[in-house]
């Protein structure tokens, strides 16, 4: 993670000076890391932010809700999000769907961040996944789905977006989604 951003190790060139990566373990968040925990309560906030469902009891109860009572009900759910995320497993295959989505966002902008590194100037880069927990399966001669492999996961998040009209997500991933689907047509069983 030392290369993941503001760090481009350039030749006199102005050219990438490494043409390689090589990704000895999966990058998992640390147990008790604040910072993955703010990570998930963030994408929770965001996807919560319109959510009239966390409002309804209190509704039924007093009626119309003011400013201040929307605010303290959504705090109080965010702090509940936060205690429950704290005890959170973060072994892969324990995470739900919307945990491993958010967890394969913040991963593969790290991943791609440190690719980006090795081709300033138009270098060419070559990527290497070592640790068997990006494709547990894959190691062994079967095939790895979404609930198994990081690397697959991430391939089923990016590929709505790419094929849908959001221009962004083109612009920024397209050329990882397709490193990573030519991979895994060579040497990665998926499902």
């Amino acid at each position: 993670m030392a290369l993941e951003r503001g760090h481009n190790i350039l030749n006199a060139q102005g050219k990438a000076a490494f043409g390689a990566v090589l990704f000895l373990n999966r990058p998992m968040p640390i147990p008790d890391n604040w910072q993955s925990i703010v990570q998930q309560l963030n994408a929770w906030a965001l996807k919560h932010e319109k959510d009239s469902t966390l409002y309804e009891e209190a509704q039924s109860i007093l009626g119309n809700l003011t400013l201040t009572q929307v605010a303290d009900i959504f705090y109080q759910n965010a702090a509940a999000e936060m205690v429950n995320l704290n005890y959170t497993a973060w072994s892969f295959k324990q995470l739900t769907k919307d945990e491993q989505s958010v967890l394969c966002w913040t991963q593969l902008v790290s991943i791609w961040q440190i690719i980006g590194r090795l081709v300033r100037g138009g270098v060419p880069a070559v990527v290497h996944f070592l640790d068997v927990k990006f494709a547990p399966n894959s190691a062994i001669g079967e095939q790895d789905s979404e609930t198994t492999s990081l690397l697959v996961a991430i391939i089923k998040v990016l590929e709505p977006y790419i094929e849908s009209e959001d221009v962004l997500a083109r612009s920024l991933y397209s050329a990882f989604l397709n490193a990573l689907q030519q991979m895994q047509q060579r040497n990665l069983n998926y499902d």
